[in-house]
């Protein structure tokens, strides 16, 4: 029989591992989407603009969706934002379909993604007992998807660089081995749904109201301007490497690891200050 203690130790180290393998599978899969697009597709810049419309939505629909999962665990809303990205994701590494077709499956997978971003951190303030060093610990956390996001994109760069990977062939490996750490990240959530004592729901049983108010209404200016500027350089950012500088997956791969080589330093740092 575990001890609290003990129960909560190996519920965070469960939560690392998720963490870990998610970014993991990020890495290999949402980081590389603009190649993707490129070279399986040959969009142009208009097309790739309109891309964005069906993985950015999800975005809008995760409000909803967590309403109407309020009564259920986060630890368990998460599994199935993991299943819905295995499932989208299946389709894209097992298939090239038509390009309409491939704009569902992308839209699925999105739609699990955007679900599983806010729930990550939701998971991991619950398994937090001391408020005081939240920052730091919370930094931790940033700092180990940080890390295996660097060593998903150093697997993008040597698997593009050495031919192991390719967006032309009829198999998309890289989407395939993306789809097994999401499976991986599933089952731990399962162990770990086990290991919380008591799951805290998406908001805590009680009815999801959305509240307004006048006096923050220059900060809810500030986040939508903040939220098109960030899709824009995300969206076109690659795109003029990728298209007009003609780079390929390895290159983008590279500049992950550079921002990710700084990030699993700085991240941590941060949460420390915060405290």
């Amino acid at each position: 029989m575990l001890t609290d203690e003990k129960r909560h130790k190996r519920s965070i180290w469960i939560y690392l591992t998720v963490l870990a393998f998610a970014a993991l599978a990020a890495g290999l899969s949402d980081a590389v989407y603009s190649n993707y697009f490129k070279d399986a597709y040959n969009v142009s810049a208009l097309q790739r603009g309109l891309i964005e419309f069906p993985r950015e939505l999800p975005g809008v629909i995760v409000v909803i969706l967590i309403s109407l999962l309020s009564s259920v665990s986060n630890v368990r809303v998460a599994m199935l934002a993991q299943g819905m990205a295995i499932f989208g994701l299946a389709f894209l590494g097992f298939l090239t379909p038509p390009f309409a077709l491939m704009l569902v499956f992308l839209f699925i997978n999105s739609l699990g993604g955007h679900l599983w971003y806010p729930l990550q951190d939701s998971i991991g303030l619950t398994l937090i007992r001391d408020d005081g060093n939240a920052g730091t610990i919370i930094g931790r956390f940033k700092g180990v998807s940080t890390a295996f996001s660097l060593l998903a994109a150093l697997l993008v760069f040597t698997g593009f660089r050495l031919g192991w990977f390719s967006f032309t062939t009829p198999v998309k490996l890289v989407f395939v081995i993306a789809m097994a750490f999401l499976l991986i990240t599933l089952i731990l959530l399962g162990y770990l749904d086990r290991h919380v004592k008591k799951p805290e729901t998406s908001a805590s049983g009680k009815r999801f109201k959305l509240i307004f108010r006048k006096e923050y209404k220059y900060y809810y200016l500030l986040a939508i301007v903040f939220g098109v500027q960030k899709q824009i350089m995300f969206v076109y950012g690659p795109w003029v490497l990728i298209d007009l500088l003609g780079q390929k997956t390895d290159t983008m791969a590279l500049l992950g690891m550079a921002g990710a080589l700084v990030g699993i330093f700085f991240i941590p740092a941060l949460g420390r200050w915060i405290d």
